[in-house]
């Protein structure tokens, strides 16, 4: 406990352990290479790190405010790299301040219960294989090592470096920076862990080592996938664009789509344990079914491009499925295992043009008894474009009086149209 702030100066200097425990706090201002050849605790007070010649490093671990009072590290001079080659621990009243924006090397990982302000310098990770834990916002990041992300890491600069990243169970990493990732190796398959892509701008989503488990892509901006890939949890299109550049985008969980879909790819509902789930305001540019399990629209859900219904039945539920100007005939082998399943108040929607006629339209319908039951429409005519509607029902229809002489099913159809011809063929598949 002094009367003033301690200055610690002088040349190359070689220290064992450092500790402050004092609120007047201490500067430390090298004309050398300052070494820490022990620990560095900083139990309260602040430790400020002014300029060096060469470099500071502190060979053991440092604590910062990992007891019951404040402490803080101020690196007040961005000259020089810091290097920490033991674990640093910021305790729940610890600080690390680096609003210097100087450039930092470390060997040991991170622990932050506290305040991570890392400033825009340079975090190199090298040597040892090392983990964060706890949130942080580092901008700039290269990795030479495999380092894991164990809880929350925003990343608005750049993610670079012949190592990886880990992402661990459960864990949040947000990248906010244009361009690609740069880091050789990204894994983000451990179970609940999200990638999230939140530039305002355009973004490449980097194809990881086996699959993403939860994938985001939110804020302004086309990001787009730079190769195939998977996702064992959910997709989430939070805003903007997400482009499939052409490959195919396969969700073993549910969509929610609030943008925009497109690209030549698809996004591929397949390899899930339930039934998959499509939500949100966007559109779909190319859909292919081929689960087993099936999907289940929980909102209106637009597709602009094509629907393979390859394996697996869609249930409309209350919804409206509808596909758009520019929607292709139903590809795949549409089937009673391969349909779309009329069970609520819902329907699917074709946009039928007042140009280019004939128009035909097969609407690849059933209902909950399993039974496939198409209905085709061909447009000849048509004065003002609009939307078609088709839905079936497994009951008689309620006009129909007739006793003996009947089917069990009926089609009912709703239109935007004007002045239209058409032909309609009804199918009803008992196998």
């Amino acid at each position: 406990n002094g009367a003033g702030i301690h200055a610690i100066t002088g040349g190359t200097s070689a220290f064992g352990n450092l500790e402050l425990e004092d609120t007047n706090g201490a500067t430390i201002t090298g004309t050398g290479t300052t070494t820490l050849s022990g620990t560095l605790t900083i139990t309260q007070g602040t430790l400020t790190l002014n300029a060096f010649t060469t470099a500071f490093a502190v060979n053991g671990t440092t604590t910062i405010g990992n007891g019951a009072t404040t402490g803080t590290l101020t690196i007040a001079n961005a000259a020089v790299t810091r290097t920490f080659i033991g674990l640093v621990t910021v305790g729940a009243n610890g600080t690390w301040n680096n609003s210097s924006n100087a450039p930092v090397i470390l060997r040991g990982g991170i622990t932050n219960n506290g305040t991570f302000t890392a400033g825009t310098g340079l975090h190199t990770f090298n040597t040892n294989p090392q983990a964060l834990t706890g949130t942080f916002s580092i901008p700039n990041i290269t990795s030479a090592i495999v380092l894991t992300n164990n809880n929350s890491l925003t990343v608005n600069t750049a993610l670079a470096g012949a190592g990886s990243l880990t992402q661990a169970a459960n864990a949040t990493l947000n990248i906010g920076f244009t361009g690609a990732i740069g880091i050789t190796t990204l894994f983000a398959n451990a179970n609940g862990n999200t990638v999230t892509y939140n530039f305002n701008g355009a973004q490449t989503i980097k194809a990881p080592s086996v699959a993403y488990y939860h994938l985001v892509t939110d804020i302004a901006g086309t990001k787009t996938l730079a190769a195939a890939t998977t996702i064992n949890g959910n997709l989430t299109v939070s805003a903007g664009t997400l482009a499939d550049g052409g490959f195919a985008l396969q969700v073993n969980g549910n969509v929610i789509n609030n943008g925009l879909h497109t690209g030549a790819g698809s996004i591929t509902l397949t390899g899930g344990t339930v039934a998959h789930n499509l939500s949100g305001t966007g559109s779909f540019q190319n859909i292919v079914m081929n689960d087993a399990n099936g999907a289940s629209l929980g909102s209106n859900t637009t597709i602009n491009g094509n629907l393979t219904l390859t394996n697996g039945r869609i249930l409309l539920n209350n919804f409206n499925l509808l596909m758009a100007t520019t929607a292709a005939a139903i590809a795949g082998a549409p089937s009673s295992a391969n349909m779309v399943v009329v069970n609520g108040t819902g329907q699917m929607l074709k946009y039928i043009n007042n140009a280019g006629l004939p128009i035909t339209f097969t609407y690849p319908i059933g209902d909950n008894s399993g039974i496939y039951s198409p209905a085709t429409l061909t447009f000849t005519a048509n004065t003002v474009a609009g939307l078609v509607g088709a839905k079936v029902f497994n009951i008689k229809h309620p006009n129909n009086a007739q006793v003996t002489d009947l089917i069990n099913r009926y089609w009912c159809f709703t239109s935007a149209l004007t002045n239209y011809t058409y032909s309609a063929a009804l199918k009803y598949d008992v196998t």
